[in-house]
């Protein structure tokens, strides 16, 4: 694969289907054991469902000899838009054999609203068995964190969630795949650990509009596992205007770390 770097406008933003965002609130919201969850910033991540969507989907596979690793993803949305409308959509993408990132801009009326970065990295079978994380220790948590745990992580939840982004990476419901990829079997994908940090934020922060969400990826969360989410507080005094996240698997590895900002 050549190296390759473009830009180009996608039109008006996808319709983004009132039930598959409902679906999506319900999902999470019953994995956080019945918390509400209205995941405004990571919505847009629902776009690239649409059918004419297909192209940049196909994009972010990886080449037939690799697979395909989240490394990163960031949200971001302007405080100040509060109207909701059609937006344009616009695309620049920078790939190589190794790497890959998409950045997605919606714009309202002329007005930068939200944006969206995907970081991919291909690797090898031999690779992706070394992906192992870091061990999560008690010192990464405050005294005024909070712990939130979500239900098993299913096989039926993780298809839910596949469904409604139309993810077709198979390491998240196919075992073969997965344990040719180099992984143990299927893994959960890393939108849904975005989507439950987001949610858990919300909660224990009492903040319903996030703006910014940065995350790392840095271990896989097996399919059937429950995460622990440990949120602490990162602003001035304590002040939950911004927090960082750390996913944690049932082995106390460390899946992920989420930094997020809020307004009240």
């Amino acid at each position: 694969m050549a190296d390759t770097s473009s830009c180009r406008s996608l039109g008006a933003l996808p319709d983004l289907s009132i039930d598959a965002l409902r679906d999506l609130s319900a999902l999470v919201s019953n994995l956080l054991l019945g918390h509400p969850a209205d995941l405004s910033l990571m919505t847009p991540a629902l776009m690239l469902g649409a059918p004419d969507m297909k192209a940049v989907r196909d994009a972010m596979l990886p080449p037939p000899d690799k697979s395909v690793v989240h490394e990163t993803q960031r949200f971001w949305r302007a405080a100040s838009v509060s109207r909701r409308g059609p937006s344009e959509v616009s695309l620049s993408q920078d790939t190589s054999e190794e790497t890959a990132k998409f950045t997605f801009r919606l714009t309202l009326d002329n007005e930068l609203g939200a944006e969206m970065e995907t970081r991919l990295r291909f690797v090898s079978v031999d690779q992706m068995s070394m992906l192992k994380g870091a061990k999560f220790a008690a010192r990464m948590a405050t005294d005024d964190a909070v712990v939130e745990t979500t239900l098993p992580l299913s096989a039926k939840a993780v298809g839910a969630y596949v469904a409604l982004a139309h993810d077709a990476n198979p390491i998240h419901v196919d075992v073969r795949a997965a344990k040719a990829a180099g992984l143990v079997g299927p893994v959960v994908p890393g939108m849904l650990l975005c989507a439950l940090s987001e949610a858990a934020y919300q909660k224990a922060a009492g903040i319903q509009n996030a703006t910014e969400m940065k995350t790392r990826f840095m271990a896989a969360v097996p399919v059937g596992e429950a995460t622990r989410l440990v949120l602490v507080p990162r602003g001035a005094e304590g002040a939950w205007q911004q927090a960082r996240v750390f996913c944690v698997t049932e082995g106390n590895m460390i899946a992920a770390i989420s930094d997020i900002r809020g307004v009240a």
